[in-house]
């Protein structure tokens, strides 16, 4: 059992790059492991409460040994269950989620700029067991450039969401979803196509 006094400081100078910021809000524990590659270009903001007064919810961020974390400018509200395992990566370039993010990398999780996550969405790029089917158990999730995901929706390994798409609250995303098109339903299809949508 490692020492856990390795993952409680953050030191901005040792795990960011050019100024870039690591940002703590109360309620919210953050470890990082010494052997982590951790990258941040501008700023990462954890467990900040919604400007609107909504309550403030404990969370965790935890990178683990050998792991690799690189972010542009990301913000993650209140709530978060942030977890890079052991030599996986999440890259994320730009944008934000709201509250209770549920985030499980195990292998490969990539995000692209501008990309927003509603309130208790969930990603997780790995099934953890194994039931004979022959299929690995995990698969990278990749996310391209101006992406929103409705509240409550579910990403799941081997997903690549194209830019400028959307889905629709409480959708379960198992299979692509092109570029500029609208997926929603458990499991998530196309149900619109050439839409444009903003902040």
């Amino acid at each position: 059992m490692p020492d856990l006094r390795e993952y409680l400081k953050i030191d901005p100078i040792t795990t960011a790059r050019h100024g870039g910021k690591i940002l703590v809000y109360r309620r919210t524990t953050v470890r990082i492991h010494r052997g982590a590659q951790v990258a941040v270009d501008e700023r990462l903001t954890l467990g900040q409460q919604w400007a609107g007064g909504a309550p403030l919810y404990p969370g965790h961020f935890v990178v683990r040994d050998g792991a690799r974390l690189e972010i542009g400018k990301v913000g993650i509200l209140t709530g978060l269950r942030v977890g890079v395992a052991e030599g996986a990566e999440l890259v994320w370039r730009g944008g934000g989620a709201n509250s209770d993010l549920r985030l499980s990398c195990y292998e490969s999780i990539r995000i692209g700029e501008n990309v927003g996550f509603g309130d208790r969405v969930t990603l997780r790029d790995s099934d953890n067991h194994d039931i004979g089917s022959g299929r690995p158990m995990g698969a990278p999730i990749v996310i391209e450039d101006n992406v929103w995901i409705g509240l409550e929706s579910t990403i799941l390994k081997g997903v690549t969401i194209g830019t400028g798409a959307m889905v629709a609250a409480g959708s379960l995303v198992t299979k692509d979803v092109p570029p500029g098109t609208l997926a929603a339903g458990r499991p998530a299809t196309v149900i619109r196509k050439d839409i444009s949508w903003s902040w």
